[in-house]
Order: C-alpha cells, then sequence, then structure tokens
C-alpha cells in the first residue's frame, strides 16, 4: 500500500497538514495472461502464439534503423578490403610454412639416408 507523504503548510498562523501521493514507481505496462474465473492463468492458443510473434517481429523490423545507400556501399567497401588482405595474409604464412617443412623434409632424408 502507498503511503502518502504530508507537508505542513503555513498560512496566516495556521498550519495545515496537505496530503500529497507517493512518487508512482516507473513500471512498464505490460499484457497479463487471460485469466479465467478462478484467477488460474488462461493457455494461449498455438494460433494467439504465432501471430503475437509475427506481430513482435514487424514491430521490431519497423524500430530498426536501416542504413542508407552510402553506408552500405562503404561498410562493403570495408569487407572486401579485410577479405583480400587476411586472404593475402594467409597465403603467405602458407608459402613460408610450405617451404619450410620442404626444407626440413630434404635435410631430414639427406642427414637420415647417409646413417
Amino acid at each position: 500500500m502507498a503511503k502518502n507523504r504530508t507537508t505542513e503548510k503555513k498560512s496566516n498562523n495556521t498550519s495545515t497538514k496537505v496530503a500529497k501521493p507517493a512518487p508512482k514507481s516507473p513500471v512498464k505496462s505490460t499484457k497479463t495472461a487471460a485469466k479465467t474465473v478462478k484467477g488460474t492463468p488462461k493457455k494461449e492458443s498455438l494460433i494467439t502464439k504465432i501471430r503475437s510473434y509475427f506481430h513482435n517481429v514487424r514491430l521490431e523490423i519497423k524500430r530498426t534503423t536501416w542504413p542508407n545507400r552510402t553506408e552500405v556501399f562503404h561498410m562493403s567497401l570495408v569487407v572486401v578490403a579485410a577479405l583480400l588482405f587476411f586472404g593475402v595474409l594467409i597465403f603467405a604464412l602458407d608459402s613460408i610454412l610450405y617451404t619450410l617443412v620442404e626444407l626440413y623434409s630434404k635435410l631430414y632424408f639427406v642427414i637420415g639416408a647417409g646413417a
């Protein structure tokens, strides 16, 4: 139960108490499940759940901020540049490791074959 705050208001040498309502807590309004006569929650049907899901999806898509054409173009350039950079990096590392393994195997066969 919310308690009322009282403040004293003085005018003409008389004090009167004025009741101020307690501040309301910020509560978001949410849908509550329908209840039957006895107070137990009523189960929603599958069709109602599906309809509610797609309704919420549509609302979320409306709230989405979509990029404009130039932003998409610039982001695409960043992605292509990153792909090229990492492709070249992986190619260089692969070539270096291949050369090292090839040198190691030749050295192993030269030293190992003589023994």
